[in-house]
Formats: C-alpha cells, structure tokens, sequence
C-alpha cells in the first residue's frame, strides 16, 4: 500500500509512553496516517507476543508487519529523509 513517490510510515513512540499504557495486545494509535487523497487512517498496533501466535496460524495470509521504533532520550521522533539520502550517497 506504501509506493512511490510516498515513504513508509514509521510508527515512533518514547519507552515512557508505552511504559505509561495498560498492557495490551492489540491497539489502535491515535494518529491518523494515509498516502491517498483524501483517505487516512489509523494503524493497528500489536506485541511481539501476538505476532508470534498470528504467525503460528499458518491459515492467516496476507498479514503485514512494520516495526513500532522506540525513541532513545532526546531523538527526535521524525527522521530526516535527507540525512538517509546522505549516509546512502557515501
């Protein structure tokens, strides 16, 4: 669903805030995201553990995964999509 000329959305949280919430295994983030005019949506959020069970279901395909990046003290929660066209280009 991701393609050109869009990037990857990329889910960022501080350890804090997920440290912060009720345990869970499936949450749906308060953001809203989307790369088609017009059409946003708000992704669903899942543990390690229940990816590993829904993975065990050899039944369900089609399933896609990204991974949630925890923020280390004091970066920033957007990367710059330059810096990554930078570190490629050496």
């Amino acid at each position: 669903m991701y393609r050109s000329p869009f990037r990857d959305i990329e889910l960022a949280y501080t350890k804090e805030s997920i440290a912060a919430m009720e345990p869970f295994e499936i949450a749906v983030t308060r953001e809203f995201t989307g790369n088609y005019a017009g059409t946003f949506f708000q992704d669903i959020v899942i543990t390690q553990a229940f990816r590993k069970v829904l993975e065990s279901k050899k039944n369900l395909r089609g399933l896609a995964y990204i991974p949630v990046r925890l923020l280390e003290p004091g970066e920033p929660a957007i990367r710059d999509p330059f810096e990554a066209l930078m570190h490629a280009a050496h």
